[in-house]
Formats: C-alpha cells, sequence, structure tokens
C-alpha cells in the first residue's frame, strides 16, 4: 500500500510539475519583465514542496475512508439483505445533495455578501449617529441642531433604503 501511494504521489506531483512549467513558459514576456525570477522559482518551489508534503496524506486519507465505507456496506449487506432496500434510497439522497453542495455554497456566499452590506450601512450610521449626540453635548446653536437633525433623518433614510434594495 505504501508504495503504490509513494507512486500515485510521485505521479500526481510530476503532473502539476509540468502544468507549472508550461504556464510559466507560456506566459507573455511581460509577466517575465515585471516579475523577478527569484519570485517565480520561489513560488514554483514553494508550491512543488506544498504538494509533497500534503498530498501522500491526502491520498492515505482518502483511501482509509474510502476502505472504511465499502467494508461497511459489505458487512452490513452480508448481515441483513433487507439492508439494500434502505441503501438504495440513501444513496440517491447522498449524490442529490453532492450535486446540490455547489447551489447551497453559492447561495451562502450570496447571503454572507448581503449580510455584509447590511451590517456596513447599519455601522456606518451608528458612528454618525454617535457623532451628533456628542456634538449635542456640547449645546450648540439651534440652526446647528436642525441641520444636525435634517442630516441625521436623511441617513437614516439613506441607509434603509440602502438595506432593503441590497
Amino acid at each position: 500500500m505504501q508504495l503504490t501511494l509513494k507512486l500515485a504521489t510521485y505521479v500526481a506531483g510530476r503532473k502539476l510539475h509540468w502544468i507549472i512549467l508550461l504556464g510559466v513558459l507560456h506566459a507573455p514576456m511581460s509577466f517575465f519583465d515585471t516579475t523577478p525570477i527569484g519570485r517565480i522559482i520561489n513560488r514554483f518551489a514553494k508550491d512543488i514542496d506544498a504538494v509533497d508534503s500534503t498530498l501522500p496524506q491526502a491520498f492515505s486519507e482518502s483511501l482509509i475512508a474510502l476502505i472504511t465505507v465499502v467494508a461497511t456496506l459489505v458487512i452490513l449487506i452480508y448481515g441483513s439483505w433487507f439492508a439494500i432496500i434502505e441503501l438504495i434510497p440513501l444513496a440517491l439522497l447522498f449524490a442529490f445533495i453532492q450535486v446540490n453542495v455547489f447551489v447551497v455554497r453559492k447561495i451562502l456566499i450570496f447571503f454572507t455578501y448581503l449580510y455584509s452590506v447590511f451590517m456596513s450601512h447599519l455601522l456606518d450610521n451608528f458612528v454618525v449617529w454617535i457623532q451628533l449626540h456628542v456634538v449635542r453635548s456640547f449645546r450648540i446653536s439651534v440652526k446647528q441642531f436642525k441641520v444636525l437633525v435634517q442630516f441625521e433623518h436623511i441617513m437614516f433614510n439613506n441607509a434603509s433604503s440602502m438595506c432593503v434594495i441590497n
């Protein structure tokens, strides 16, 4: 098993090395004019080192997980033939979930963006509100106070409409 693991790691590392090398060799000359050779070599060596150090462990863990799942299914089916009736719908459910994971991730990214836009406007308005109360504590004139109240009202309406739009 270790020999197969090392061979698979070697083949994958070699293939990735050639892909990276061809990508660098097909880069336009402007890339080499603006990027120092030392930085290119350093990045190249770092990527290859990362592949050589993490790929064997990832292959090993994946193989162990696969063998564990297959052994569990074989023991389950050997113990009870009726388990096949439950395994078929579970396999279909698993396949459905795996296909839709991409869509769910996109939805989560969208909601994260929406939340960050909302919080940005909320925090901006909170800072303005704090600033207005600090200015009010210094007993400003009535005319200045009316201008500040109008500004606060405009900012609140603007932020609430932006939260609804975004």
